[in-house]
């Protein structure tokens, strides 16, 4: 759920989200336990400006972010 205001007015303190784990495609990371079918992403499709994202910081793989996109390469 939302722990804070920092995504208002879009989403508020204590909504829930369903996410989509596959949005931009798939990936090695998709499936953990299978042996290595390909490399990169599946979909072409990347983030856009505007986008919420759910992610897990590498340094710290119990915690969910979610942010909105607002600047791009």
């Amino acid at each position: 759920n939302i722990p804070s205001s920092s995504m208002k007015p879009t989403l508020l303190i204590g909504d829930f989200l369903f996410v989509s784990k596959f949005s931009y495609g798939y990936s090695k990371h998709s499936f953990p336990f299978s042996p290595p079918l390909f490399t990169g992403r599946t979909s072409e499709r990347g983030p856009e400006r505007g986008d919420v994202v759910v992610f897990k910081l590498p340094s710290d793989g119990r915690t969910d972010f979610i942010k909105r996109v607002i600047g791009l390469p």
